[in-house]
């Protein structure tokens, strides 16, 4: 069901999606680690899309007592999530993580976890996103992010104080996960 209604999504809003297939358990894997390495209270999720990341990050989470808030677009791929994840809120808009921060009492957060299709968004957009990241990030906070190019490394290497890029050759199509800190 999750590749079918992915693939259904995408072909509906490919610039949103960005992908035709969720991200491979090797990906899943790698974001996992990255975030668990990172300690942190509070993970922020945008662009969710069936759940495949969400999955193991709530995991982590429930495990390690970490506070998660999931953002998904996407109407069905919403619905989705809420019956996937009964226990989590999902909300609407990456753009509202601000919003949400608010409403739960913090002043920011430690990890975001961002699977958004930057290269399909137009320039404006991007760095409204970019900008929300930083600012919403504590000091020395950690962006996971992964991307199918490399055109925002550049982007990433101006703002972040360090930036590792790791290939994941089997994923499709092959990914680039980006580790920034703060």
């Amino acid at each position: 069901m999750d590749k079918k209604l992915f693939l259904q999504t995408f072909l509906q809003s490919p610039s949103q999606v960005g992908s035709i297939i969720p991200s491979s358990r090797f990906m899943v894997r790698k974001i996992t680690n990255l975030v668990d390495n990172a300690n942190p209270s509070s993970v922020a999720e945008f662009g969710a899309g069936t759940g495949v990341i969400t999955r193991q990050l709530n995991q982590l989470c429930q495990e390690k007592n970490i506070d998660l808030y999931v953002f998904e677009k996407d109407d069905r791929l919403r619905q989705y999530l809420s019956e996937q994840f009964p226990q989590l809120d999902i909300y609407s808009d990456a753009l509202l993580l601000p919003d949400v921060m608010k409403e739960k009492g913090l002043n920011q957060v430690d990890c975001i976890v961002c699977g958004l299709p930057f290269t399909l968004f137009p320039p404006e957009l991007r760095e409204k996103f970019f900008n929300l990241i930083y600012s919403s990030l504590a000091e020395k906070g950690t962006l996971i992010m992964f991307q199918f190019s490399l055109h925002m490394l550049k982007t990433l290497k101006q703002q972040y104080r360090t930036v590792d890029v790791k290939f994941i050759p089997l994923n499709v199509p092959p990914a680039f996960v980006y580790h920034c800190q703060k």
